[in-house]
């Protein structure tokens, strides 16, 4: 029954379509435009080719614009050379932790002028330093005659100075000046010519003690000996251990895992000489945490940073849930294809419908 139906659609369809009226030509404007042709999707394909031919003109010319009305062909600047990079100025070590956080808030030629004055302040300490050391080595040679040297009503450099000039003037000074310094220097000390004349025949003095006889121990002197050589080993080992420890903590102070070793280097100092006291193996490193942990002044420095990290990461967090929940897109669901919108689509669909396909 179904196919007598389709029969007689399929014929109605085919007297339908003979007594249509024949297609327009393209010089014959039609009276109405055909909704089908106004929502059909070819306006949005011709967009680029609009588009395009909009943005034609814009092109130079292949003369490279030579004719009158035509701008020549823009030429792309130059790139600049980037500026180089300004080394970036640390805080003294000599401030406190807490005031260094604050470094990079202070202008630049400021942190200049403050680093100038910095290294002349430390320039006048070493040099002070050297004066001192100095001092001290004078004042521990002087120590033992200081005694004699304040019986005498004497300042301590005008002495020294004394001395040195006699010194001078007897190995520079003409023969007659020599002599009257040595006559000088016979008379006040109380030295006898009688004494002076055998020391210079090879005689004892008068009142002189004959010397022992002296006996050399062959035992005592290799024992002497293997103890010398012995200090000058111990010496050497020393200093070689000095060495590899200096060149282990420049190491580490330049490695960057130190930034607040001149503030913790005392306590270091303390944490180390005790481990090796008790005989406890030490790491530069561990060492420096735990004078790091112990110090007061860096608690509230290494606190704040903590927090600022923590705030931080709270803030890139939600920073990638935001980015994360906005590339979420929907996707639209497909659009069924219009059927054609010709008399013989609707009869055909018609037909599939009623037929169940």
């Amino acid at each position: 029954m179904s196919d007598d139906i389709r029969s007689a659609v399929a014929a109605s369809f085919d007297k339908v379509e003979s007594s249509a009226p024949a297609t327009p030509t393209p010089t014959e404007a039609p009276s109405t435009p055909a909704p089908v042709e106004a929502s059909a999707p070819a306006p949005v394909e011709a967009e680029p080719a609009a588009e395009a031919t909009a943005a034609a003109p814009a092109a130079p010319p292949a003369n490279g614009g030579d004719k009158p009305g035509q701008s020549a062909p823009a030429v792309p600047p130059e790139s600049t050379p980037s500026a180089p990079k300004v080394p970036e100025v640390k805080a003294p070590q000599s401030w406190k932790p807490a005031l260094r956080e604050h470094w990079a808030k202070v202008p630049p030629e400021i942190q200049a002028e403050v680093v100038r004055r910095e290294r002349e302040v430390q320039s006048a300490l070493q040099e002070a330093s050297e004066a001192k050391r100095t001092a001290g080595a004078f004042q521990q040679v002087l120590s033992p005659y200081m005694g004699m040297i304040q019986a005498e009503g004497q300042d301590p450099i005008k002495a020294v100075a004394g001395l040195l000039q006699t010194a001078a003037a007897l190995r520079t000074a003409p023969p007659a000046h020599k002599a009257a310094l040595v006559a000088q220097i016979i008379t006040g000390y109380g030295i006898s010519t009688e004494d002076i004349n055998a020391v210079l025949q090879g005689q004892q003095p008068a009142q002189g003690q004959p010397q022992a006889p002296q006996h050399f121990d062959p035992e005592a002197i290799a024992r002497q000996a293997e103890e010398r050589v012995r200090q000058s080993f111990a010496q050497q080992a020393r200093q070689h251990q000095m060495r590899q420890a200096d060149n282990e903590l420049q190491a580490f102070i330049s490695s960057g895992k130190a930034e607040f070793f001149e503030d913790v280097k005392h306590i270091m100092g303390s944490l180390m000489a005790a481990a090796h006291d008790a005989k406890i193996s030490l790491t530069l490193e561990d060492a420096y945490a735990q004078a790091v942990a112990m110090s007061p002044d860096l608690k509230p420095v290494l606190q704040q940073r903590s927090e600022s990290a923590q705030r931080a990461s709270q803030v890139a967090a939600a920073q990638r849930a935001k980015a994360a929940a906005s590339s979420i897109k929907t996707t639209p669901a497909p659009i069924a294809a219009a059927a054609p919108a010709t008399m013989r689509g609707d009869i055909e669909a018609a037909i599939a419908k009623a037929s169940g396909r």
